[in-house]
């Protein structure tokens, strides 16, 4: 996933969770699902806030990511068509999917 950190002791220490469980992601082979349950835990007991844009409505549209890509083919349409100029871009390619 993309993802936008404030610099501050709170982030810091998700960053630091994150590497101190990096047998996780190498065991899953993702950072997503473990960044997600440390947002999830750091938000519950240190005050993280973490906010997400919603990807269905047209502001996640400006941000496509993945699930653009795999199942809102009518986003990447209207991308590939020029009706809407996304501020960022981020897909990941996964060969043979």
């Amino acid at each position: 996933g993309f993802y936008f950190l404030r610099a501050n002791e709170r982030t810091h220490y998700l960053l630091v969770s994150l590497l101190y469980n990096g047998d996780i992601v190498k065991k899953t082979t993702s950072h997503q699902q473990t960044i997600n349950q440390l947002l999830l835990e750091h938000s519950s007991m240190f005050g993280l806030k973490v906010k997400t844009l919603d990807r269905h409505e047209e502001i996640g549209r400006l941000f496509p990511g993945g699930f653009q890509y795999k199942q809102d083919h009518d986003a990447i349409r209207r991308i590939l068509n020029g009706e809407v100029k996304p501020k960022l871009f981020h897909m990941y390619w996964t060969p043979g999917f």
